[in-house]
């Protein structure tokens, strides 16, 4: 029966740890207190903290840089843990579409859904979205809907386009590694 039951409890946990890894489209996280003390950069954690005290209202917009997926992953969780919000994990390659007003729609349904639960938005691979020619319309909703949006929000990114368009937008560029 104990034996019944640990493999249970540790199912559960495993469960729990990992499931983060899962590569679904959209995906809420729940913060987990133990996820402050994720190993990061002690140079980017320094600069994480001095954003994080200096800023007063909306959430901190930020842009990470020439990291791979895991460290990217690592450092968007501790944020969320630190600032004590789920997260709200996105690839946003498969959000955006080649059909007229797609883009927009499954936007607006993603940042309303984010807005309820006041998580952080982390574009995974943003690229897509500042690169496509013919889909500026979407691109200028994001936009929008990202500069009103109150909480933080993340996007890795690795083309200059998509870093020139956002440091318009006031982000922070952050290299994670």
């Amino acid at each position: 029966m104990r034996k019944y039951f640990l493999l249970v409890v540790l199912i559960a946990l495993q469960n729990a740890v990992f499931a983060q890894a899962d590569n679904s489209t959209v995906r809420f996280i729940k913060y987990l207190p133990a996820d402050s003390l994720l190993k990061i950069a002690v140079p980017v954690k320094n600069q994480l903290i001095k954003l994080m005290n200096n800023k007063k209202q909306n959430g901190l917009r930020l842009i990470f840089t020439g990291a791979d997926s895991v460290v990217n992953n690592t450092t968007s969780r501790w944020l969320a843990a630190r600032q004590q919000q789920d997260l709200c994990r996105v690839h946003l390659s498969a959000v955006v579409s080649k059909y007229a007003g797609e883009a927009e729609k499954n936007l607006s349904l993603l940042f309303s859904k984010a807005a309820e639960r006041n998580a952080i938005l982390f574009f995974d691979e943003a690229d897509d979205l500042f690169t496509q020619r013919g889909n500026d319309a979407a691109l200028v909703y994001f936009m929008e809907r990202v500069n009103a949006y109150k909480a933080t929000i993340i996007i890795t990114c690795s083309g200059d386009n998509c870093f020139s368009k956002l440091a318009k937008q006031n982000f922070t560029s952050i290299n994670p590694k």
